[in-house]
């Protein structure tokens, strides 16, 4: 079994950011993912929640084309035919809520949250992990995983996110996943992410 890196692939797909409004601007935006409980967000995010896509004025964005799942400020956001795949098979690990994309005004888009997290040091063998810090108070969290060894209660997490200090010291948005969630991926040609992989358990 492996344990992947899922992230957007933004070198052949659009990357989407959010539209500040009078009602709130980005800062306020990426805010409510950082500090609020993701419970509450359905009673704090705007009615219609405005991305427009940040490469339309870049070289070459022509080439670029919006993908089933694309990068979104400190979201992800997914299409309607996506959504319905993975609300059906894996309905306990994502939240949605309904956006709208200003270059496809008539497709319907979501911003799709990862529900589960696992404390670092508690799936990750911290002996073994390679970690760099990128500030010397390491409570404050800021670092980058060199080599990850996973634990072996890793073992049927299909799509999670890693949190430090119980989530206190930043935000945690990449996505890791075993074998099982990435076949689902590609067997149903969902496009938007690429897969890295970061361990193997030797069974």
């Amino acid at each position: 079994m492996n344990i992947w890196h899922a992230y957007p692939d933004v070198n052949n797909y659009w990357w989407c950011i959010f539209k500040a409004t009078e009602k709130i601007d980005s800062l306020d935006f990426i805010t409510l993912f950082s500090n609020e409980d993701e419970d509450k967000l359905s009673e704090i995010l705007p009615e219609k929640t405005v991305f427009y896509n940040k490469d339309k004025g870049r070289r070459g964005y022509r080439k670029l084309r919006p993908a089933d799942i694309m990068k979104g400020d400190v979201t992800m956001l997914v299409n309607e035919k996506s959504k319905c795949l993975i609300e059906n098979k894996y309905s306990e690990l994502f939240r949605f809520f309904s956006i709208i994309l200003e270059d496809l005004p008539n497709e319907k888009y979501y911003i799709i949250i990862p529900l589960v997290y696992l404390e670092l040091s508690d799936y990750l063998d911290m002996e073994n992990t390679e970690i760099k810090y990128l500030s010397d108070d390491k409570s404050k969290g800021i670092y980058k995983i060199r080599r990850y060894v996973f634990l072996e209660k890793t073992k049927g997490h299909h799509l999670f996110r890693l949190m430090y200090n119980n989530g206190k010291s930043r935000m945690f948005i990449d996505w890791y996943c075993d074998d099982e969630f990435k076949d689902f991926i590609e067997e149903n040609n969902i496009t938007g992410l690429k897969f890295t992989k970061i361990f193997e358990f030797k069974d």
